[in-house]
């Protein structure tokens, strides 16, 4: 029986954060600080995105810690220009620190422009990603409109802890379900400036990476493969298709959706007194077209998410 593997046979689990502020811009600690922090949290992987500034921390790295370089681009509605303001961010992530270049933000909320920036970035060396969808308060067609996009973030942590509305996985099913394609990740998007609040905004969002090394060439070539999954709670260990099945190992959840062309969205499997740390979905029924990916929901309401495979 043949199994086809959706993340690597082989290799290591690495925890990442691909989206992270400092005091570069609006954050509150230092690359170093960040570095400590996320590095005793058990995380191999931190991408520093601050704010329209592209800077290069890599040599923060370590062999048992990985640092990538990138940066934030944002831009909003004027005032007026809406009955009320939306935002498009999108995270930059090098795919060699030393060889790309900075590009600067659109020059306005226009899908045109915002398309022609992405064109820039991927031309200047950097893997494009979408953030926050619902923080940003974009529609269905405003998202849709997006081109050259590798990953879209499914959880945003910051957003969630701070303001509720940082799931972008119903975005997600209506990107996937209109034909495009990107892969899903979780970030934190920590500023690290609400810890006097009791807000945490550090270590709740994560992609987890499987690759052969830690290394800036590995990781980035997992990120354009797919070869991860996202994350704010529950672990996957294996995920795959066999005889005609999609099948994923995991830790132990209450709940894992299939999703894919349906309306409302699932096929599911339910814990009934034992929680379910395996499960496998037939693709062969008629409304599993397309794409098929999992969502996995724990006890306490936190999620993991694998990446689609398509059909």
């Amino acid at each position: 029986m043949d199994i086809q593997y959706l993340l690597p046979h082989g290799g290591c689990f690495y925890k990442a954060n691909l989206h992270c502020h400092s005091v570069h811009s609006d954050g509150k600690l230092s690359p170093a600080q960040l570095k400590s922090h996320y590095k005793a949290c058990g995380y191999s992987v931190l991408a520093y995105t601050d704010h329209n500034v592209y800077n290069d921390f890599t040599h923060l790295s370590e062999a048992d810690f990985l640092v990538l370089a990138g940066y934030e681009l944002d831009v909003t509605t004027s005032n007026g220009a809406d009955v009320f303001p939306k935002a498009c961010h999108i995270n930059a992530i090098a795919i060699d620190p030393k060889r790309a270049f900075y590009v600067s933000s659109p020059a306005a909320y226009d899908f045109n422009e915002i398309n022609r920036t992405i064109a820039k970035l991927t031309e200047a060396g950097f893997i494009v990603n979408f953030n926050h969808p619902g923080w940003s308060v974009q529609d269905a067609r405003e998202i849709l409109a997006l081109e050259g996009l590798t990953c879209f973030e499914v959880y945003n942590n910051e957003c969630e802890v701070k303001t509720f509305n940082g799931y972008g996985h119903q975005h997600y099913d209506i990107w996937l379900k209109s034909g495009k394609r990107a892969f899903a990740i979780a970030t934190d998007d920590n500023h690290d400036v609400y810890s006097e609040h009791g807000i945490n905004d550090m270590c709740g969002g994560w992609t987890m990476f499987k690759a052969q090394t830690l290394s800036y060439t590995a990781i980035l070539d997992a990120l354009r493969r797919g070869e991860f999954y996202a994350s704010n709670g529950p672990a996957i260990y294996n995920y795959y298709v066999k005889d005609g099945k999609l099948c994923v190992d995991c830790s132990p959840v209450r709940l894992i959706v299939l999703k894919s062309m349906h309306i409302g969205g699932s096929k599911s499997v339910t814990m009934e007194g034992t929680p379910i740390t395996h499960a496998e979905f037939d693709l062969s029924e008629p409304d599993i077209r397309n794409f098929a990916r999992l969502e996995l929901v724990d006890i306490n309401g936190r999620a993991a998410f694998t990446n689609p495979y398509y059909l």
